[in-house]
């Protein structure tokens, strides 16, 4: 197809509603939009699992995703496409979390392709990244893990005074990994210093010789900004955090809630509505 999009949609506070679902006029508009051509890649700091899932729902079947924040880009519908992955060496996640664990740390969850490794359970992390599936092996992250991973998720102490850059201080002696801290909640996770969801998703992009012109971003949290900076047509989320919202050239007219996503879509590609059947034509 000529002249064909990539639309990278972040998942959580972009296009999830509140309730971690997807509606039904962002899944018929997303689905519209991959049978005409265009390439829909759901951008998150979720798993493969778990973002497979919802290409599932919405009956995606061309279109490749980015996961855990740019740490792997995988097309599971088009086997000429290379997986894409970068990893948090074992031995500096295993440091990290000795420096930090005392001090700092209630809890830590982290995992590589087929093993979640976890010092305590944690019901929203396991309901975030799906561990279904997946081996499980329990106790002090030091003495279990056994493997390079794709994700490192602490929960902190959130009563400790200014934690983020005291947390920030004490790995600032590792010059390769970043630490990054979640809206809202009282976690955060290691990353590769380099490495964003903008990095893979450019690397998508020239995989599928589309330019940057023709890739649409949409995002509401810090760990979309280098997407939102990067590619000219972003949309920041009117229900995401106020201070970054400099950081995109278009605020949704709508929130996560009542279908941001679908509505910037059907401006941009003009499609035709049909309020009374819910139907959308090109």
């Amino acid at each position: 197809m000529q002249n064909r999009y990539i639309i990278a949609v972040d998942l959580d506070g972009t296009l999830l509603s509140s309730d971690k679902t997807i509606s039904k006029l962002n899944k018929h508009i997303l689905k519209r939009l991959e049978d005409e051509g265009h390439l829909i890649v759901l951008c998150s700091g979720r798993a493969f699992r778990s973002i497979s899932k919802f290409q599932d729902d919405i009956g995606l079947t061309k279109s490749p995703m980015v996961c855990y924040n740019g740490h792997r880009a995988v097309n599971r519908f088009d086997p000429s496409f290379k997986e894409l992955k970068f990893q948090i060496p074992k031995d500096d996640a295993i440091k990290i979390y000795l420096e930090l664990k005392d001090d700092f740390l209630i809890q830590t969850t982290c995992e590589n392709d087929d093993t979640v490794y976890t010092d305590k359970e944690d019901l929203f992390l396991f309901n975030f990244f799906d561990t279904e599936g997946m081996k499980i092996k329990k106790g002090p992250i030091n003495e279990i893990l056994d493997g390079d991973l794709n994700t490192f998720v602490v929960r902190y102490k959130d009563y400790i005074d200014d934690a983020n850059s005291k947390i920030n201080e004490r790995i600032a002696g590792f010059s390769k990994i970043k630490m990054r801290f979640w809206q809202d909640y009282a976690y955060s996770e290691l990353y590769l210093d380099g490495v964003s969801k903008s990095k893979t998703l450019k690397a998508v992009a020239d995989f599928y010789n589309i330019p940057k012109e023709r890739v649409l971003v949409f995002g509401d949290a810090p760990n979309d900004v280098e997407m939102l900076n990067d590619f000219p047509n972003s949309f920041f989320m009117c229900n995401g955090i106020e201070g970054l919202k400099h950081n995109a050239k278009y605020i949704t007219e709508f929130d996560n809630d009542h279908d941001g996503v679908a509505h910037e879509l059907i401006k941009f590609f003009k499609l035709k509505w049909v309020p009374a059947h819910s139907f959308y034509t090109i």
